[in-house]
């Protein structure tokens, strides 16, 4: 999850030890990244190409709630699976 080791095998034994990851913490924070970084990213990305940036917005505007609804769906997925294990 979030590129964080989940579990850990002997190469001999081949014996299993799992890593406990809090779910819910890791979604937090990646949540907290994503939308604290956004302003820089907008700028950035204005910066670099004002044209595209400007063309672009109202089909990203248009997209953003499916983009959002999407992201929800794999994360509840994620957590559901987090729960399993």
């Amino acid at each position: 999850m979030n590129n964080k080791i989940q579990s850990i095998e002997c190469e001999e034994c081949h014996r299993l030890t799992g890593v406990k990851i809090n779910a819910k913490k890791e979604l937090y924070e990646e949540v907290y990244d994503r939308i604290s970084t956004k302003p820089s990213r907008i700028t950035q990305e204005y910066k670099q190409d004002l044209s595209k940036f400007i063309s672009g917005m109202p089909l990203r505007v248009i997209s953003k709630p499916y983009r959002l609804i999407k992201y929800v769906n794999e994360t509840r997925k994620v957590l559901k699976q987090s729960k399993l294990s």
